[in-house]
């Protein structure tokens, strides 16, 4: 079952400064995985089972429609996907399962969500199908 959902959310969560997380398997995770090397860390997320976790919560859902598209095999691109833009000492990095190593897009120019939107407006010039979602992980306003 493709994860990438999953995975974007994993790397907007531990690339996220300062989030309180509650003791279980994702602190855990997170925890073990610091300052390790890409493919040691990669290997982690075997050890917790997280295409087991992920199955479960997508089987859960409230979507049943859903269960019937049929997903594509691990090795195919699919026409969409999910990716994770982080900030890293400055920097907008782009997480995507699909690359084997973080996207680099350069220095954040005014703050993470207008960096993000450029790239996003760019990608989106860029391809005949701009079916997307966009997803925030900001802090809560007052």
């Amino acid at each position: 079952m493709n994860q990438c959902g999953t995975m974007a959310l994993l790397h907007s969560l531990a690339n996220t400064p300062n989030l309180p997380f509650r003791d279980g398997p994702i602190k855990t995770l997170f925890e073990e995985c610091k300052g390790l090397p890409m493919d040691e860390a990669a290997e982690k997320l075997d050890i917790v089972d997280i295409s087991a976790a992920h199955t479960a919560a997508a089987l859960s859902g409230q979507s049943e429609a859903r269960l019937s598209v049929p997903t594509p095999p691990d090795d195919v691109h699919p026409d969409g996907g999910f990716s994770a833009f982080v900030s890293q000492n400055g920097q907008l990095v782009e997480l995507d399962g699909w690359n084997d190593a973080p996207l680099l897009h350069g220095p954040i120019q005014r703050d993470l969500i207008h960096s993000v939107l450029e790239v996003v407006k760019e990608i989106a010039e860029s391809k005949q199908d701009i079916r997307f979602t966009v997803l925030a992980l900001a802090p809560a306003t007052q």
